[in-house]
């Protein structure tokens, strides 16, 4: 209950921080990793300050004693950096009921883990283009498109039919007149600051996933580019 609960906050932060990060870029401003890491944990912490249940269940997990709790921090390595590494550090921290504290603050106390703040900004940095710049072969930029799309979005999304315009016209409309479908087109525009949240909220949901499978072929591109216009 606890671990999915925390992961809904961390995916929404993470929409949070794409919707952000596109302002920007739209903006011509420019954005640093550091800039970007904090602005995670404070959209995390803002989330986990807005959801009680999740806070409360967060805390009652802890384990923290009150009003003195013993706490023991190490850095994080791997199996092979582990016996390389034997300092500890160890302090009392004094519990407090000032809900006031900075970003910081309330990101210790609710468990906020700096790898995945670290991890949503990384991933914000390290988007791919949905498909090749004045692509030449219609089926193989829908194939980046589809695996590109299932990267960012997870695997529930539409099913894109993967070959030209025409062909999806021969598809929809020419076949058996029981397999006959509607076509639905979907542009996709990287530079759109509200992209990731229609894409995440409404084209990737179960019900309008399931609708547009049974009722529609998709047909989709990626209009980012200007030689992808044409």
């Amino acid at each position: 209950m606890l671990t999915r609960q925390r992961t809904q906050v961390v995916e929404e932060a993470e929409k949070l921080l794409l919707v952000w990060l596109n302002e920007k870029q739209l903006a011509g401003d420019s954005v640093s990793e550091a800039m970007i890491f904090d602005k995670a944990r404070k959209l995390h912490s803002d989330l986990l300050r807005k959801n009680p249940s999740t806070s409360t269940i967060t805390l009652a997990a802890s384990g923290i004693s009150y009003p003195c709790h013993r706490l023991t921090v190490g850095r994080r390595s791997s199996p092979a950096q582990t016996r390389e590494q034997s300092e500890e550090q160890c302090t009392d921290v004094h519990m407090v009921s000032d809900s006031d504290g900075d970003d910081f603050e309330d990101a210790t106390e609710f468990g906020v883990d700096d790898g995945e703040m670290f991890g949503m900004a990384a991933s914000a940095l390290r988007k791919s283009p949905m498909m090749p710049e004045n692509a030449e072969n219609e089926g193989d930029a829908l194939l980046q498109f589809t695996a590109e799309f299932s990267s960012r979005y997870g695997d529930c999304h539409p099913v894109f039919f993967i070959g030209s315009l025409e062909a999806a016209f021969q598809e929809a409309f020419y076949g058996k007149a029981r397999d006959r479908k509607l076509l639905a087109v979907y542009l996709h525009q990287d530079e759109s600051v509200l992209t990731n949240v229609f894409c995440s909220q409404m084209l990737c949901a179960e019900s309008i996933v399931s609708y547009l499978s049974q009722n529609f072929i998709t047909w989709a591109w990626d209009m980012t580019k200007e030689a992808n216009r044409a």
